[in-house]
């Protein structure tokens, strides 16, 4: 019976790996104790020097689980839940880091002065809102209006002096997330490494500005598009581990959301949207998506007036620049209702079934703003698939009781037979 105790690290988790497996087939039982007091590159001798006792070594010795082979694959067993780090944040309570993030608004609405705010801010370890940030370098890929953009860079560069030299970088190209064929994903990582060159430091968020300009010849609404851009994106999230900020347009009915196809949405860890207009009072920046967190809260801002130089004519050249004003929960912040795990899983099989080639032709249903929408046979059925319950009478009593609440709840809309998304 062997008990091996790793040093509290990556690569003390690697090597009692490596020393398990060469004990398969030789000893009788391998198991591992962890000791989770342990400071970060900790071993046993820290352990004993703080005062770990012999004695209650070996109590946990006895506790210990067996070791199992680590996994190429990203499992967690029951009871190892702890050893799986907690959300890291670059924002703490708003963006996780290595997640993805989408900020939408109108045409115009100050999606991008909001973005490069955000963004600049934690290329230089500032504060947002009240919000602690942990700096890392950024990469901007500024693909619509360059030479604006250096405007509002050296705004956003006059109005924080203490942030000279922050590790902000814009990348003033286009590049093809549509086409798998396409070196978008070895382009912006060639522009990575080159930052990394010069700072030392891994980027640690990468902000698309705006998603259409990333997307050529796509649609956002069209969900082969939409899903061949994601699946390019996750890429880069995954060869990165940085943070991906994707900058999109709301729909033309603002209320409804960011424009497009809603797997955009189902897929982002975090959404936020921007309303108002500066003409009537502050833009809200309202985060209508958390990911394991609360949703609702709002931030108020304006764009104030900044003078960056003067023209060839001595007329003053200026940009605008984000004034934050405050934080609260908004107007409109009531909280989502919370699904059991059942409806869950439903409101998840109904929006992959959206997001598919399955949609009927939506005419003249109750909801005109709705344009994709399936039976409601599909969804039982894809629904019990997920589930594997039998079509039995159990099922069908469980099934009206589901589908009747998430339509109480608004969650759905439905219609003359046929289902969507609320």
């Amino acid at each position: 019976d062997v008990i091996i105790i790793p040093d509290n690290d990556r690569a003390g988790e690697d090597h009692a790996d490596k020393v398990a497996r060469s004990l398969k087939g030789i000893a009788a039982r391998v198991r591992i104790l962890r000791l989770m007091s342990l400071d970060r590159k900790g071993d046993v001798s820290d352990w004993l020097d703080a005062g770990g006792r012999i004695e209650q070594l070996y109590e946990l010795a006895e506790a210990a689980p067996d070791w199992r082979p680590a996994s190429k694959l990203p499992l967690t067993w029951l009871g190892d839940e702890d050893r799986v780090p907690p959300r890291r944040w670059l924002v703490k309570g708003l963006l996780g880091k290595n997640e993805l993030s989408i900020i939408h608004a109108p045409s115009g609405g100050g999606k991008s002065f909001f973005a490069l705010d955000l963004s600049a801010r934690i290329a230089a370890g500032l504060d947002w809102f009240d919000h602690q940030v942990m700096p890392c370098p950024v990469l901007y890929v500024a693909a619509e209006g360059a030479g604006g953009f250096r405007l509002r860079m050296k705004a956003w560069r006059q109005k924080h002096p203490d942030a000279e030299g922050a590790p902000f970088v814009m990348l003033s190209r286009s590049v093809d997330l549509l086409d798998p064929r396409s070196d978008a994903v070895e382009v912006l990582t060639d522009a990575i490494a080159e930052v990394k060159d010069a700072t030392g430091e891994a980027v640690g968020l990468i902000v698309l500005d705006t998603l259409s300009r990333m997307m050529p010849g796509g649609v956002d609404s069209e969900p082969r598009d939409v899903k061949a851009f994601l699946g390019n994106t996750e890429r880069l999230r995954t060869e990165t581990a940085a943070h991906i900020m994707i900058i999109h347009h709301s729909g033309k009915e603002t209320d409804r959301g960011m424009r497009g196809s809603s797997m955009l949405r189902d897929y982002a860890d975090t959404v936020i949207e921007i309303k108002g207009n500066d003409t009537d009072g502050p833009l809200r920046a309202f985060v209508s998506k958390q990911k394991d967190g609360e949703d609702g809260n709002e931030y108020r801002f304006n764009l104030a007036q900044s003078t960056v130089g003067t023209d060839e004519d001595g007329d003053e050249i200026t940009s605008c620049v984000v004034e934050a004003i405050g934080a609260s929960a908004g107007a409109g912040s009531q909280k989502k209702p919370k699904l059991s795990d059942r409806e869950e899983i439903a409101r998840r099989c109904l929006a992959d079934l959206l997001a598919g080639d399955a949609v009927t032709p939506v005419t003249g249903i109750a909801a005109a703003s709705v344009t994709r929408a399936v039976t409601l046979d599909q969804w039982r059925d894809a629904v019990r698939n997920r589930l594997a319950m039998e079509n039995d009478a159990s099922f069908r009593k469980a099934w009206e009781r589901l589908k009747n609440k998430m339509l109480r709840l608004s969650i759905i809309g439905v219609d003359r037979g046929l289902v969507w998304l609320a």
